[in-house]
C-alpha cells in the first residue's frame, strides 16, 4: 500500500459499520498520499444514504 502512487480517495460514511475510524485511520497511514472524506449520516454506502455528496465535482 506505501508504493500506491495513483491519486485515491477513501469515502467513509460517518455510521459505518463496516469500515471504523481506527481502520480508516490504518489506511491512511499506510497511503498517506490520499484523501479522505467522512460522510456524517450516512452509512456504508453512502451514494446510497447521501448521493448528493457526489453532485460536487472536484477538478
Amino acid at each position: 500500500m506505501t508504493r500506491l502512487r495513483i491519486p485515491t480517495m477513501l469515502v467513509r460514511g460517518g455510521q459505518s459499520d463496516v469500515l471504523s475510524e481506527d481502520d480508516a485511520r490504518r489506511f491512511l497511514d499506510l497511503a498517506p498520499h490520499a484523501e479522505f472524506c467522512d460522510v456524517a449520516g450516512a452509512h456504508h454506502m453512502v451514494a446510497g444514504d447521501d448521493n448528493a455528496v457526489f453532485d460536487v465535482r472536484i477538478l
